[in-house]
């Protein structure tokens, strides 16, 4: 069961952060969501893993 982390832009207030997708393997079952980790930004998102997902703020 790997981990597998990317770092996106967001596309509402344009900073990155990492978005790690936990137990990547198998088969993606569920629409699992995700938010923006910085304050005061609204974005979310939603997409097929077979796992969870987490944020994390980029250091500057």
């Amino acid at each position: 069961m790997a981990d597998e982390t990317q770092q996106i832009t967001c596309p509402s207030c344009h900073r990155k952060f990492e978005l790690t997708e936990h137990n990547a393997d198998g088969i993606p079952t569920e629409n699992e969501h995700y938010e923006c980790p910085y304050k005061g930004c609204d974005y979310s998102a939603s997409q097929r893993s077979a796992g969870s997902f987490s944020t994390k703020r980029l250091a500057k």
